[in-house]
């Protein structure tokens, strides 16, 4: 169980599942041609897969399947902080062209959070205070 819980850690769901070979040859981009993407899950989401693994094994053991249930006896180990890479310029802009020729309505905030470095909740903010002084 401990095996199972600690592989699931570290190991990139893009390659364990086939994610990027499932696309077209012309759309692959990561796993399937030899550069891991390393999309290994949150902290979160290991610990929300062996809380439901433990939740089974409990109601197996109140139907007398099993004797023990293992799952409770594993803890998660601390998640390791991911250093996060920021968009290069050409992303950043390939990013906004989209949003804008999409007519995606936030893209006023894309600009913002983008241009001005704000955060999710500095960018709503800021966004809170211009509607405010609209009305």
């Amino acid at each position: 169980m401990r095996a199972w819980v600690n592989k699931l850690m570290d190991q990139c769901q893009c390659c364990a599942q086939g994610k990027d070979a499932k696309r077209s040859k012309d759309e692959r981009r990561c796993c399937a041609i030899g550069r891991c993407c390393e999309q290994v899950p949150s902290r979160r989401t290991v610990q929300d897969a062996r809380a439901v693994l433990r939740s089974a094994l409990t109601n197996a053991m109140t139907e007398e399947l099993i004797t023990e249930n293992v799952a409770g006896l594993v803890k998660v180990r601390s998640g390791r902080k991911r250093k996060r890479e920021p968009w290069s310029v050409e992303e950043a802009r390939t990013f906004l062209e989209a949003a804008r020729k999409a007519g995606d309505p936030l893209y006023p905030a894309y600009v913002l959070i983008l241009v001005l470095g704000f955060r999710r909740g500095g960018a709503r903010a800021h966004m809170g205070q211009r509607e405010s002084r609209r009305g």
